[in-house]
């Protein structure tokens, strides 16, 4: 690879022509053949990685994931400005504006957002600008047409590929159990817990007796739901409290349950609909599965093309805190 390395730091790009000699407007990082890659582009790239993580993960796995792969970020830029080189000297990049403006759109629509001004404001609340979210789906579109112009023809997934591994991850394509519920809830704090308990379970036989579930809750429930009639939404099996959520789904449509003991008091909950744990059928899944596939076996194919453009490529780390880096 014709990759060299100063150790000279401070290495700027000035403004050129009618400005004032040696105005110093951006670290330059690394050069990548006749581009540059600038502080600021590392400084964003990293932002993007932090964002990206944030909606996989919290607290220490955050902090974990986020410290190995913001260390890449030099790296991504250095690959991503390769294939995009490439893709340019291929032509690969014509059209690409009305690309970039079609995938806005539909963004647009199916986030429900009923004009433009309305979504650069939900970008503003994302800390991004239209112009940035514009280039970084210019930039996405791009690789993946030089993706899918170069290695998905050598990939090939066959039927019986889909088949096995829908057969080998079917917890994947099974949408959980779901209810539907209202509650009633008694808090113990403060109170005797045995006359918590009996007083629970009157309520509890007058709404298996058939009492209207929803009155009962706004006149007795002592939780924030009692004035919605006990309504607390749709649940998937697994998320609610375990008690609550082996008690629940327990029941069939319609039913109560029995008094079940909480942390807080005691609590009653009726099922208003229930839908039963559902398997995607394969022909449903096979788009997703294809996708999955081709992601798995796209991966060593583009990684031996980024090792091509780099040995015949000229790459220079300006910055000797990076060079140490890299």
């Amino acid at each position: 690879m014709k990759k060299h390395r100063v150790t000279a730091v401070g290495v700027a790009l000035f403004l050129a022509g009618g400005t004032s000699p040696g105005k110093i407007i951006e670290k330059v990082i690394a050069r990548v053949n006749d581009e540059v890659i600038t502080l600021t582009e590392i400084q964003r790239e990293v932002e993007n990685i932090r964002r990206e993580l944030e909606a996989q993960y919290s607290g220490e796995a955050l902090e974990r994931e986020y410290s190995q792969r913001s260390k890449r970020a030099l790296d991504n830029l250095i690959e991503e400005k390769l294939i995009l080189q490439r893709a340019k000297e291929l032509g690969l990049d014509a059209n690409i504006d009305l690309q970039v403006s079609a995938s806005i759109e539909r963004v647009r629509k199916e986030s429900g957002i009923a004009d433009m001004e309305t979504f650069e404001r939900a970008l503003q609340r994302e800390g991004l600008t239209l112009d940035g979210y514009r280039d970084f789906l210019r930039r996405q579109i791009i690789k993946q047409n030089v993706v899918e112009r170069f290695l998905y023809s050598r990939i090939t997934i066959l039927s019986e590929d889909v088949e096995k591994y829908y057969q080998e991850h079917l917890k994947e394509f099974t949408r959980p159990a779901e209810l539907e519920l209202s509650e009633i809830v008694l808090f113990t704090e403060g109170k005797d817990p045995d006359e918590v308990r009996r007083r629970a379970e009157e309520v509890q036989a007058r709404a298996a007796a058939g009492e209207d579930f929803a009155q009962l809750a706004r006149q007795v429930s002592e939780g924030p739901t009692a004035k919605d009639g006990g309504n607390i939404g749709t649940f998937k099996k697994g998320t609610m409290a375990p008690e609550v959520d082996a008690a629940a789904f327990l029941l069939k449509e319609g039913e109560v349950s029995s008094v079940i003991k909480t942390k807080f008091g005691f609590q009653i909950v009726r099922v208003s609909k229930k839908t039963d744990e559902q398997r995607i059928p394969l022909q449903e899944a096979r788009p997703q599965i294809q996708n999955i596939l081709y992601s798995q076996r796209v991966k060593p194919e583009l990684d031996r093309m980024i090792k091509d453009l780099k040995e015949n490529s000229f790459i220079r780390i300006l910055d000797e805190e990076f060079a140490q880096k890299n």
